[in-house]
């Protein structure tokens, strides 16, 4: 016997977790399929397990900072943006916590509480949830969704299918691009994944001998052609480049501008963000009227982490330079080494480096109004399977709770045959 749902929703990370609760409440039998053993796994490891799932910008300097397309988000953010997400977890008495004054978390720092403020009210109202199940095929007739194959071959009936399965960024987690698979059979665009909110891969071999020094607010800077992007925050140095949020947020600008010309893409460091090489030339100043008998790297250190002075140094060529002995020449090469370090970008971070990828389903072929497919009716798409992706800071979050209980309340027509 086949069976018959109003709704059937492809993954349940946030998208598919706000589309389930959306769609509950609009009294639709729902079906929420999940090929992990357990909802939200990838939710569950976002901030570390914390769950940064908004922040404090507002809408329009949040759309901006998903790119020229930022806007297409603009009705899915009118329904659920940020008030009424917190409006809803407060009836769902889930707390929150603002931390430096801009990024939300749940007051416990437990992710489940997110993932769960939604699970659970929907699994009460009547949604049946299945993990490991996951859709193999849509069933499509007379260019309207009828319905689904699973893996195993079983058919179920439905009016509307939501495809909120991801990308494959974090495949250890269970993400996957079966998602964009079924999108593409459907016969939508797919704009080519990159890595997106990942760790920059560098050319320069003794990176790794800074590996686990941290910079509390640093800025990297790209420049090619006509195409320039500043990202600013903590940094990480890595085994192979740079992490934390000034890498992440770059990541996506940086590796598609990479793959458009592989070859190494030249970026640079201030180590400080707030100084400019005036700042750094004033504190050489200081340094050689203070203490002239120091070496340079000795009183650097006072600054940076000390085997990060001392590899600035080292590289600037005054590693055994006291700080009255520098000469003009040294003194301007450094300053200019503080605060734009050249670095090279040589390869893309793979996949499981990545937190999200850019790229996905194309954005012209959804209305926004919706999330509803352009091609195929019944079919609508919700969070990072898009081709819309932010940067760190709960954009992400975000955005997939707002598109996801958008896609879950828009109505579908009628298709059973």
């Amino acid at each position: 016997m086949i069976k018959r749902y109003h709704t059937i929703i492809c993954g349940s990370g946030p998208a598919g977790l706000a589309a389930s609760c959306a769609s509950i409440q609009a009294g639709r039998r729902t079906l929420l399929l999940e090929k992990n053993p357990e909802a939200g796994k990838k939710l569950l490891a976002s901030g570390s397990g914390k769950c940064n799932f908004s922040n404090t910008l507002p809408e329009d300097i949040f759309m901006s900072s998903f790119g020229r397309n930022g806007r297409f988000m603009t009705d899915a953010l009118r329904l659920f943006g940020r008030e009424q997400l917190l409006e809803y977890l407060h009836r769902q008495k889930v707390g929150h916590t603002i931390v430096d004054d801009l990024y939300y978390f749940p007051a416990s720092l437990k992710a489940a509480d997110i993932r769960d403020a939604f699970l659970n009210p929907a699994l009460a109202g009547g949604l049946i949830f299945k993990s490991g199940m996951a859709a193999k095929h849509l069933r499509i007739s007379d260019n309207c969704i009828i319905g689904v194959e699973l893996a195993d071959g079983t058919l179920l009936e439905c009016q509307k299918v939501i495809l909120a399965t991801g990308t494959n960024a974090m495949p250890q987690l269970g993400a996957s691009s079966s998602g964009l698979a079924l999108a593409q059979e459907a016969g939508h665009k797919i704009t080519p994944l990159l890595p997106a909110m990942a760790p920059l891969f560098l050319a320069e071999n003794w990176i790794k001998e800074l590996s686990g020094i941290s910079l509390p607010d640093a800025e990297l800077s790209l420049s090619c052609g006509n195409t320039s992007q500043k990202s600013r925050g903590t940094l990480l140095f890595t085994h192979d480049g740079l992490s934390g949020m000034a890498a992440l947020n770059l990541s996506d600008t940086a590796y598609r501008m990479w793959s458009n010309k592989p070859q190494k893409l030249k970026i640079t460091l201030n180590f400080s963000a707030e100084k400019t090489q005036a700042d750094y030339a004033q504190i050489l100043e200081n340094f050689a009227k203070e203490t002239p008998d120091k070496l340079v790297k000795t009183s650097l250190s006072g600054l940076f982490p000390k085997a990060l002075a001392a590899k600035i140094c080292e590289i600037s060529g005054v590693e055994n330079r006291r700080n009255g002995d520098l000469k003009g020449s040294e003194k301007e090469f450094l300053c200019r080494n503080l605060c734009a370090f050249p670095l090279s970008i040589e390869k893309l971070s793979p996949p499981e480096k990545a937190m999200a990828m850019s790229g996905g389903v194309s954005l012209k072929e959804i209305n926004p109004a919706t999330m509803g497919s352009r091609l195929v009716k019944g079919l609508f798409f919700a969070g990072e399977i898009t081709d819309l992706t932010g940067p760190c800071g709960g954009f992400n979050i975000q955005y997939a709770l707002s598109s996801g209980y958008l896609a879950g309340t828009s109505p579908s027509p009628r298709c059973f045959r």
